[in-house]
């Protein structure tokens, strides 16, 4: 078994312990200690929660349009919409867009966002949530950024609560985090 030296030796002693690591010694991972080691570290500590158990979700990625008005500085995905690269999936394309691999990888879950897109009302989305659902009942829709959300809630007037019980009842599970 590795043993692991230092700082690194230390904190590795004190999480096989039970406690967390302070956010000195969080920091040091961060600026310091090398990658290869942390992941080791972390493959053991799994293993001693779990042995050799693991699992995986077969998911998929989708932006149903790169169209935003943000314009954030650190995207270079976005476009305004007068780009001709421009695009917004329409419902069909979007499900002929998961048909291509949901059978073949075995998708269970969907993560789907694109930009803040000004032309698309809530209709759209829960037409989009009700026939993804309706034709992958077994896919889990995990989608929507919180900017997507927030500026959905405003456009529609809706609080963010009751745009969220109209987007479940649609078809979606949960949101991502960031």
């Amino acid at each position: 078994m590795k043993q692991f030296e230092g700082i690194l030796s230390d904190i590795n002693r004190k999480v096989n312990r039970g406690e967390s690591p302070s956010f000195d010694e969080i920091v040091f991972m961060y600026d310091a200690a090398d990658i290869n080691d942390l992941g080791l570290m972390a493959r053991m500590m799994a293993g001693e929660l779990t042995g050799k158990q693991v699992s995986f979700v077969s998911n998929m990625i989708m932006n149903y349009t790169n169209v935003c008005n943000v314009r954030c500085k650190f995207c270079a995905f976005y476009r305004t919409g007068n780009e001709s690269d421009a695009y917004t999936m329409n419902i069909d394309e979007v499900v002929k867009h998961i048909d291509q691999y949901y059978n073949s990888f075995g998708l269970r879950q969907l993560l789907i966002q694109g930009g803040v897109n000004s032309n698309l009302d809530l209709e759209y989305y829960l037409t989009l949530f009700k026939t993804i659902h309706e034709k992958f009942p077994d896919l889990g829709i995990h989608g929507l950024s919180a900017s997507e959300l927030s500026f959905i809630s405003r456009k529609e007037k809706l609080s963010i609560h009751e745009l969220l019980e109209m987007l479940r009842q649609a078809g979606l599970e949960t949101i991502p985090g960031a």
